[in-house]
């Protein structure tokens, strides 16, 4: 006799059970990031960016793509505001915000217990391409928002705006889930990290 009225739900994974069973999940799989401090800091440049001390509150991560080598994963709400580059940076891994990612921010994750190897921003293929990730096929995906959740806020891609001929504009995601684009010295621009672990390293054992 066929079942009717039952939804598949994706699931929420505690650290510990998702660190333990990477194998078994699956694309939008959610697993709970606990609270956790990123620590001042100053990124060098012709123009300093300053980064304050940040309290992150707890949050979901959402698995957003997983290959036989790693998990991909996004922070369910945008964590903080920040202009990418004060300095005209036009190579996104060399942006002050790309540093502080890859460096303070990363260095806190790991060391709440959560392996990732990389921290950085969703691309502009994932999210708006020909080929993007099946999660952000769906617009309300791609809308972010802060942790108030009283309106959506825009927040920036890793992706260079091609029609920019000198000036450095990255792209983004506005706050009706479309592409768009601003100077990378903006400082209102929302930073919804991505972050990557390898799929089959033996997991950090909590507690």
């Amino acid at each position: 006799m066929k079942k009717i009225g039952v939804i598949k739900s994706n699931r929420l994974w505690s650290l510990e059970g998702f660190l333990n069973c990477k194998k078994d999940v699956s694309i939008g799989d959610r697993v709970l990031i606990p609270a956790f401090t990123v620590p001042a800091c100053e990124i060098p440049g012709e123009e300093i960016m300053q980064f304050s001390e940040r309290q992150i509150q707890s949050d979901e991560a959402i698995v957003i793509n997983k290959t036989e080598k790693e998990i991909v994963l996004i922070f369910n709400h945008c964590l903080f505001s920040s202009a990418v580059d004060f300095n005209g940076q036009r190579d996104f891994p060399k942006t002050q915000l790309a540093i502080y990612l890859q460096t303070k921010f990363l260095q806190s994750l790991n060391e709440q217990g959560i392996p990732a190897v990389t921290c950085d921003l969703p691309s502009y293929d994932e999210v708006f391409g020909e080929n993007r990730l099946d999660f952000f096929k769906s617009g309300k995906n791609r809308i972010g928002f802060d942790f108030d959740e009283d309106f959506s806020v825009w927040y920036w891609l890793s992706t260079l705006y091609k029609g920019a001929a000198s000036a450095a504009y990255f792209g983004n995601v506005g706050n009706g889930g479309l592409a768009d684009y601003y100077g990378a010295g903006v400082t209102s621009g929302y930073v919804r990290p991505r972050f990557v672990l390898a799929a089959w390293a033996e997991p950090e054992r909590i507690g």
